[in-house]
C-alpha cells in the first residue's frame, strides 16, 4: 500500500470516530461524556451517575423595626415623663442610629449577609420603607423579586408582610393571607371588624394588624416546592398562644392542599421562657407539629458558640449590642424563629451577629456599638 494511500485511509477512520463520538455524546476536554438522551453522566468509574435532584436553599427572617417607634423612642430619649422613654436614652448623640434614615443602609448590608436566597420581613410598615428596602438592598449588591402583602388586606396603609427571593433560584406562586382571628369567640380579646367583600375580621394589637401569610416557591433547578410562611406574633401573651395553638396549622392545612413541604419563620413575640412579656406560648403550640431550627441544630451541634451561648434576637429598644443577651435567662430575648417540616434536613443555622459593629456601622460613624435595627436576622440552610 502506498504512503498516500495509508494517510486516505487513517483520515477517514478518524472522521469516522468522531462522528460517532458525536453521535453517542458531547466530549468535554478533560470531563466525562454526557448523553444528551438524558439518564445522567458517566463518572470517572465508568458508571452512570444520576443528576442531584436535591435542593440546597438558605432562608430566614428579619425584623427591620418601623420607622414609627424608631423615631418615637429616639424623640423621648431627654424625655423621661414619655412612654417611650428607655433609661440611659439621653446619652445617644443628636444623629441617634435607630433613626431609620440613619440605618436604613446598614440593614441592607446585614440582608445581604445572610446569604438568603429567601426571607421574610416585618415590619414594613409604610410605603416609605416598601421603597426604601428594595433600594438599599439592591445599592447592598442583592437582586430579589419582591411581595408585599398588605395587612389590611386592601391599601397598604397598614404596613406589609414581606417575602423576597433569588429569582436564579425560585419563582413565585400562589400566594395569600389571614389575620390570626376570625371570629369573637369569647376567648380572643376585642375584634376590629373590617369590610373587604367577606367581612372579615382580625386582631388589633398595638395598631399592629396580625396576620399569617404565605407564598408558594417551587425551586428552578430541581423543580420542587415549598410552602414560605411568616407571621409577626401578637405581643399579648392570650392572644399569642391562642393564635398558635387556634389558626396557624389550622391555616396552613387549609392553604395547603398540595401537601408542599413548610418552612415558617418570623418575629413570633415568643420564647422558649415563661415570663410575664414573652412566654412560651405560640412557640410551644409551633414546636408540636414543626422541627425548630435553633434547637435541632443543637442538639445536632451545628451551633456556633456564639449561637449556643447566647440564642436571643432581640436587642431591645436600644438596639446596642451590650443588651443582645438578657441577664435573666439566656432564652428570653430569642423572638425570631423558623420551623419546618419533616422533609427538610437542617444543615446550618445562624443569628447574623458574627461582625455586628464593624460590618454595620462603621467606626467613624460614631455607632459602633449597635446593630441597625433591634432585631437580628436568622439564617437557615437546608437540603430537602
Amino acid at each position: 500500500m502506498s504512503g498516500c494511500s495509508f494517510l486516505k485511509i487513517f483520515a477517514i477512520a478518524v472522521v469516522a470516530l468522531l462522528l460517532f463520538s458525536c453521535s453517542r455524546g458531547t466530549v468535554s476536554s478533560g470531563g466525562p461524556v454526557s448523553d444528551t438522551g438524558g439518564g445522567g453522566e458517566v463518572g470517572s468509574s465508568g458508571e452512570i451517575e444520576e443528576p442531584d435532584t436535591t435542593a440546597h436553599i438558605t432562608v430566614g427572617s428579619y425584623n427591620v423595626w418601623n420607622i414609627r417607634m424608631r423615631k418615637d423612642y429616639c424623640d423621648a430619649r431627654n424625655n423621661k415623663d414619655s412612654k417611650w422613654y428607655f433609661e440611659g436614652d439621653g446619652v445617644f448623640i443628636d444623629n441617634d442610629p435607630r433613626l431609620w434614615e440613619n440605618s436604613r443602609k446598614f440593614i441592607g448590608k446585614a440582608i445581604m449577609g445572610c446569604g438568603y436566597d429567601a426571607f421574610a420581613l416585618t415590619e414594613i410598615d409604610d410605603d416609605n420603607m416598601k421603597s426604601d428596602i428594595q433600594t438599599v438592598v439592591k445599592d447592598a449588591g442583592g437582586d430579589y423579586r419582591w411581595i408585599f402583602i398588605p395587612l389590611d388586606g386592601l391599601t397598604g396603609s397598614d404596613g406589609y408582610d414581606v417575602f423576597a427571593y433569588d429569582p436564579e433560584v425560585f419563582a413565585a406562586g400562589k400566594q395569600g393571607t389571614r389575620w390570626l382571628s376570625d371570629y369573637n369567640d369569647g376567648k380572643s380579646p376585642t375584634v376590629y371588624g373590617i369590610s373587604s367583600g367577606t367581612n372579615r375580621k382580625k386582631w388589633n394589637d398595638t395598631d399592629k394588624h396580625r396576620t399569617f401569610s404565605y407564598v408558594v416557591l417551587k425551586h428552578k433547578l430541581t423543580g420542587k416546592s415549598i410552602m414560605f410562611c411568616t407571621c409577626h406574633g401578637p405581643l399579648n401573651d392570650d392572644w399569642n398562644t391562642y393564635a398558635g395553638e387556634n389558626y396557624i396549622k389550622s391555616y396552613v392545612t387549609d392553604e395547603n392542599r398540595d401537601g408542599l413541604p413548610v418552612i415558617f419563620v418570623g418575629d413570633l413575640n415568643s420564647c422558649p421562657y415563661a415570663d410575664r412579656y414573652a412566654n412560651g406560648c405560640m412557640y410551644d403550640r409551633l414546636k408540636k407539629f414543626w422541627k425548630h431550627a435553633y434547637s435541632e441544630a443543637d442538639a445536632a451541634g451545628l451551633l456556633s458558640k456564639d449561637d449556643r451561648e447566647n440564642p436571643c434576637t432581640w436587642v431591645s429598644q436600644r438596639g446596642q449590642k451590650s443588651m443582645l443577651k438578657s441577664a435573666d435567662h439566656p432564652f428570653k430575648h430569642q423572638l425570631d424563629h423558623i420551623f419546618y417540616s419533616s422533609e427538610f434536613t437542617l444543615k446550618a443555622y445562624r443569628a447574623n451577629r458574627y461582625v455586628h459593629n464593624e460590618r454595620y456601622y462603621m467606626s467613624e460613624s460614631g455607632y459602633r456599638n449597635f446593630f441597625p435595627s433591634d432585631h437580628i436576622p436568622v439564617v437557615a440552610s437546608f437540603d430537602f
